[in-house]
């Protein structure tokens, strides 16, 4: 018999813990470069492996404590026999709002429409490469994988309304390397981006790079519509781009970020910031003051005018004398990437392409 817990859980920063990733399997289909050996791995075995009941009901014990969004990954979550029946099990649990699958893709065809069914929300597919030859090379294994077939599975399900999504655009999740935080991560041991122009030999800057070149040699890159964003550092980072990069972009989202470089040294670009309250890491004072630095230098008004509210979400927009508006989100969380903020700064980038 399982018994529950009531309470909120906060990490050493004061962050609600509402966030939980569950690695179903630590066996893959694929053998990428970076990640495993080709041969050889020594998997857990069976009888180490949690149940598909023990998942629910760990989760089950973590949902009063403020447990809210789940994400199921792996290795390769779609490996493991009837994974629909776990996403089943945790629909079913009061308090699970929103309902994850990070994936290389391979199964979404067979697969999409069972799990949609069954009450996932969202699925990531993770992708190396849009060119099929690139993907056999790096994982190493050739399992016929479309990664346009596995997409429109996925929209077919019909859930998760990619019927309605804007398909023309390319969103890029590039992760960063070990990178010392002076707020968090001392050490370096976790990923993070360059903290300022010039730091770390420009490594992330050049990414950056090679990763646009890259994607204008494949597709058809509109130069009107480059933007950049992020959360915490990488929303730190997308103000740095900005310095570097301001003939590049068209606007600059952040979540959670801080303008860390001299607003004088910047052209000006549009901006929406999304910010909380009671953010206990990066301070809302500071971002208040990013504020003010992008009001002066984009030659925004002091005062604003309604833009949004959605949600937890109040948004004031302040248009610029010099095409570049800002808009501040602000809700009453801490540290967090808050629900609707995607779809905010969606907005405001398409309203926004470069002048």
């Amino acid at each position: 018999m399982s018994t529950s817990i009531s309470g909120e859980s906060r990490d050493q920063f004061g962050r609600k813990i509402e966030y939980l990733r569950i690695s179903v399997t630590d066996r893959c289909n694929f053998r990428c470069q970076y990640c495993m050996p080709l041969e050889g791995l020594p998997w857990l075995p069976k009888a180490d492996i949690l149940r598909y009941e023990e998942i629910a009901d760990v989760v089950r014990q973590l949902a009063p404590m403020g447990l809210r969004r789940l994400r199921i990954t792996g290795g390769e979550p779609t490996i493991r026999p009837q994974l629909a029946t776990l996403v089943r099990m945790l629909r079913d649990i009061p308090g699970i709002e929103d309902i994850a699958l990070s994936t290389n893709g391979v199964k979404l065809p067979t697969m999409a429409a069972e799990l949609a069914e069954a009450g996932l929300d969202r699925v990531n597919i993770s992708a190396d490469s849009l060119r099929p030859d690139r993907v056999v090379k790096i994982a190493r294994r050739d399992l016929h994988f479309d990664l346009v077939a596995s997409a429109r599975a996925a929209q077919a399900a019909g859930r998760w309304g990619y019927d309605q999504a804007d398909t023309t655009s390319v969103l890029v999740f590039p992760q960063g390397l070990p990178t010392v935080s002076p707020l968090v991560d001392k050490e370096g041991r976790r990923s993070g981006w360059q903290s300022a122009v010039g730091a770390e030999g420009d490594r992330d800057i050049k990414l950056f790079d090679a990763i646009l070149a890259d994607l204008k040699k494949e597709r058809s890159v509109n130069e009107r519509r480059i933007y950049s964003m992020g959360h915490s550092n990488g929303a730190a980072f997308s103000y740095i781009l900005w310095q570097a990069r301001p003939d590049v972009l068209a606007a600059i989202g952040s979540v959670a970020g801080s303008l860390t470089i001299k607003a004088r040294d910047l052209k000006p670009l549009p901006v929406i910031h999304v910010a909380g309250e009671n953010d206990p890491l990066v301070k809302f004072a500071w971002q208040q003051a990013t504020f003010a630095a992008v009001r002066r230098f984009n030659g925004c008004t002091d005062e604003g005018k309604p833009y949004a509210k959605d949600g937890v979400l109040e948004a004031t927009l302040f248009p610029s004398t010099k095409g570049a508006p800002l808009v501040t989100a602000i809700h009453r969380g801490g540290h967090e990437y808050p629900k609707g903020s995607s779809e905010l700064i969606a907005r405001f980038f398409k309203e926004n392409p470069k002048k």
